[in-house]
């Protein structure tokens, strides 16, 4: 079962050693499926880098869903309901 969380940094010196050092030019796109570990690291430093991790997978559970959507249902009672308001 994978986290419905992202795992945050790790410390490059906890991981395994790398199985691919793909070299991408401009332009390129890489995937990795979920769960899969990856470190983009920008090798030279006189030339701008960005790296964009995209992730549809995490918290888009039922649970996460009708968590959403009550919130969602609570906040505009509240705003309509001045009954709701009073202690």
């Amino acid at each position: 079962t994978l986290p419905r969380f992202s795992s945050g940094d790790l410390d490059p010196a906890s991981l395994s050693e790398a199985f691919m050092r793909p070299k991408l030019s401009a332009g390129d796109l890489l995937y990795f499926p979920r769960g899969i570990i990856h470190h983009a690291p920008n090798k030279d430093s006189s030339a701008a880098s960005v790296h964009l991790t995209i992730s549809t997978f995490q918290r888009q559970t039922l649970y996460d869903l009708v968590q959403k959507t009550f919130e969602e249902a609570m906040s505009e009672l509240w705003e309509e309901d001045e009954t709701l308001r009073r202690a």
